[in-house]
């Protein structure tokens, strides 16, 4: 019998996107013609539902008392802007094996769901909706998980009665993706996983497809809540070509959506919330290599004697990005990923058609880990000229790369290169903060194909996972986000007012703060390039 975990699946556009051009695309220009163990391919189903929607012939595959009940109505599969949901133009999904003696198998789908092994369409009732349905007292869907216990299955129908993601939130990381996950699920067609970050398709692929699936509702809540779509928003997708690829592979057909803020703004939150918090624990329990660090003292105290400041960091780390933006960036992504056949084909065509060449900065150019006193190379000097300080924190590859993450379009350019232009969006962090919603609902109808919705009273609600509020669900108003961004900048300005400029929130000397913006305006500008928009916002934008 065929392995889940095994079964690769072809990018594709969906429906009224040109999807037979895009599969071609994929086969011709990305190598996914595989062979061996990589010779198991989906088919996907590619009959045009487009027209069938609109003649309401979805009443022929749904369950009727879903119609019946109010649930559905016909013009739920194509919004009033054409646009179909995520997964809607399916009715079955077919998987070729690997060995050509076996028959292609075709699970059959009700949107992103697939079909459940023990209701049938006709055996949906009343009694059923009311035990997978409902909304509960606090307002937050209730759904309940597929199983409760973890399993494997080797069966041909393991995914029975679970649902795909119909978005994927990739990053970038302290960009507002909690804020942006929030924002989407409140809307009642959007249901939620059963957390924000699954993070599948870079840490848990070993798990299977049914592991991951079972993050989401089951078929019967999903269609029991009227739901439309669910979605997870993992920050750590963005960074990693691997991910790209293997996303494309297991899940294609599902919308990308990157949210990208000010990049400064950006490094400098990641400063804060990657480097001098998880430094100040340490540091307040002892738990350092550092000699003779005493307790019981002040954060003040903590900063000022054993943190390197932001622009010590920004300074070593730019100097490391200058050189691998060199040749030698360039030659270590084309000789790591060339040994694949998808990456070998997208350097080929990339060259074929005069394009610059990808570079894959988080495995590249910061370098493999060296001791706790100078855990990478970019911060030799850093430590040479201003020793007993503290920069072995948790999750280095965060803390290494607080510009390199803030330059979006180098990992984008490779998701750019697997999956279709139109499937993916990008959204200006500073966008979020329209009051009005409208940036938010223009996403869910435009790219997501959801009915109108206002989006306007759950934004103004505030920001979630910001600042020192930490939890994917902590929401924090905007009232006090403003007045903690003042706070910050009234610090600043008393510190040092010779080294920073008047009334700057972010600390940096106006000599190399010119440099840093020079640097980051020419790629800010590739970006804009790629995406086809620009992020007017942006402080270090032209």
């Amino acid at each position: 019998f065929m392995d889940e975990r095994e079964i690769l699946q072809l990018p594709y556009t969906r429906n009224k996107r040109d999807e037979t051009n895009n599969l071609k695309r994929m086969q011709d220009n990305n190598g996914v013609k595989k062979s061996g163990k990589d010779d198991l391919v989906n088919k996907q189903n590619t009959t045009d539902l487009s027209s069938s929607m609109t003649d309401s012939k979805m009443r022929e595959y749904l369950p009727p008392i879903l119609f019946k009940e109010n649930l559905y109505s016909d013009s739920d599969f194509v919004n009033d802007d054409g646009i179909i949901p995520t997964f809607w133009n399916e009715t079955e999904k077919c998987f070729r094996s690997k060995f050509p003696h076996e028959e292609e198998v075709c699970t059959p789908t009700w949107g992103p769901c697939y079909l459940p092994k023990t209701y049938a369409a006709k055996n949906w009732n009343k009694k059923l909706l009311k035990e997978y349905g409902g909304v509960v007292d606090d307002d937050k869907y209730h759904y309940l998980r597929g199983v409760s216990v973890f399993t494997y299955s080797q069966t041909k129908n393991e995914l029975d009665g679970l649902c795909r993601p119909g978005f994927l939130i990739i990053g970038q990381g302290k960009c507002g993706t909690s804020s942006l996950y929030h924002y989407l699920t409140s809307h009642p067609r959007v249901l939620p996983a059963s957390e924000k970050q699954i993070h599948y398709f870079k840490y848990y692929s070993n798990k299977g497809m049914r592991w991951y699936l079972s993050h989401f509702p089951t078929t019967e809540s999903f269609l029991s809540n009227g739901g439309l779509m669910t979605g997870e928003a993992s920050p750590g997708y963005l960074p990693y070509p691997d991910v790209v690829e293997r996303t494309a592979r297991e899940m294609p057909g599902t919308r990308i959506i990157n949210i990208g803020r000010d990049p400064l703004d950006r490094s400098y939150s990641s400063y804060r919330y990657n480097y001098v918090n998880p430094a100040l624990e340490k540091l307040r329990k002892g738990k350092t290599s550092l000699p003779d660090v005493p307790r019981g003292k002040s954060d003040e105290y903590y900063i000022e004697t054993y943190l390197y400041s932001f622009e010590d960091m920004m300074r070593a780390e730019l100097v490391t990005l200058q050189k691998c933006f060199g040749e030698s960036g360039i030659v270590s992504t084309r000789q790591k990923w060339n040994s694949t056949k998808w990456g070998s084909a997208i350097f080929d065509r990339r060259e074929k058609a005069g394009l610059p060449p990808l570079i894959d900065l988080d495995g590249q150019c910061y370098g493999n880990f060296i001791n706790s006193t100078v855990p990478k190379a970019q911060w030799n000097d850093l430590v040479r000229t201003k020793p007993g300080k503290y920069l072995n924190v948790p999750n280095l590859h965060l803390s290494q790369a607080m510009i390199g993450r803030s330059l979006y379009v180098y990992p984008l350019e490779w998701w750019y290169e697997i999956f279709a232009k139109e499937d993916i969006y990008f959204l200006c962090t500073e966008e979020m903060k329209d009051m009005t919603g409208q940036p938010i609902a223009t996403l869910a109808t435009q790219f997501l194909g959801l009915p109108p919705y206002d989006f306007g009273p759950v934004v103004q609600q505030g920001a979630y996972n910001v600042g020192g509020h930490k939890g994917y669900d902590k929401v924090t108003t905007w009232d006090t986000v403003q007045k903690e961004e003042g706070e910050r900048e009234e610090e600043n300005d008393n510190k040092e007012k010779e080294t920073f400029e008047k009334d700057e929130s972010i600390p940096l000397s106006p000599e190399f703060k010119k440099e840093l913006f020079k640097f980051l305006n020419i790629h800010n500008e590739r970006l804009f390039e790629v995406i086809g928009r620009r992020c007017t916002s942006w402080a270090t934008a032209a």
